[in-house]
C-alpha cells in the first residue's frame, strides 16, 4: 500500500486517513472490550501475571505506561457504562473518555448527587463536539483571530526572555557582598 500512496490526489489521501482511523478506533473499543472481560474473570492472575496491564506488556511490544493506561481506562470503562457507550459509538476518544469517567467516579463532594447525572451528560456532550474553529476557518478563507487580538488592542510580544537585567551589588571595601565569580560580583 505504501508504494501506491503517490497515485491518491489529496481528497483520497484525506479519505483514506479517515478510513484508517476509524478502523483503529474500532479495534481500540474492541481491546477495551477484551481488557474489560479480562478484568472481569481475573483471567491472567491466573497465568502468573499480577494484572492484564503486565500480561499486555509482555505479550506485545507496549510500553508498561501504555499498557497501565488501557487498563485503567477499562476499569473506569467498566465502572461508567454511559461513557463506555459514547467512546464505543465513536463520539469520544479515549482520553476524553478517561477523564469523563474519572469525574464521574472521583466527582466533588459539595456537587449535588441530584446533579451528577445531568453533568455526566452534559460532559459527554460537550467532549464529543468538533473543536477546530481555526481550522474551520482556514477552509472558509477566513482568518480566526483570537479575541486579544481581534478588538485591535496592542500586545506585547511572546518571545521568551532569555536574560534578566539584576541590580550590580558592589563591595567596594572588599568586605562581603557577592562572590565574583557570581554574575552579580561580575563587572561589565
Amino acid at each position: 500500500m505504501g508504494g501506491e500512496l503517490w497515485r491518491f490526489d489529496d481528497t483520497q489521501l484525506m479519505a483514506e486517513t479517515l478510513a484508517v482511523s476509524a478502523e483503529i478506533h474500532t479495534a481500540q473499543v474492541h481491546r477495551m472490550d477484551l481488557m474489560i472481560a479480562m478484568y472481569e474473570r481475573d483471567t491472567v492472575t491466573e497465568h502468573g501475571y499480577r494484572s492484564p496491564a503486565h500480561w499486555l506488556c509482555a505479550a506485545t511490544h507496549l510500553e508498561i505506561d501504555e499498557c497501565h493506561r488501557i487498563e485503567s481506562l477499562a476499569r473506569l470503562l467498566r465502572l461508567e457504562p454511559e461513557v463506555r457507550t459514547a467512546y464505543s459509538s465513536g463520539l469520544l476518544d479515549a482520553e476524553k473518555a478517561r477523564q469523563i469517567a474519572y469525574f464521574c467516579q472521583h466527582y466533588p463532594r459539595t456537587m449535588n448527587p441530584c446533579d451528577f447525572d445531568k453533568a455526566r451528560t452534559i460532559l459527554i456532550d460537550h467532549a464529543s463536539e468538533k473543536v477546530g474553529h481555526r481550522a474551520v476557518g482556514r477552509a472558509a478563507g477566513t482568518r480566526a483571530d483570537p479575541p486579544h487580538r481581534q478588538s485591535g488592542t496592542a500586545t506585547r510580544s511572546h518571545r521568551p526572555r532569555r536574560w534578566m537585567r539584576l541590580p550590580r551589588v558592589f563591595d567596594t571595601a572588599g568586605l562581603g557582598g557577592c562572590p565574583p565569580h557570581s554574575p552579580l560580583g561580575r563587572r561589565r
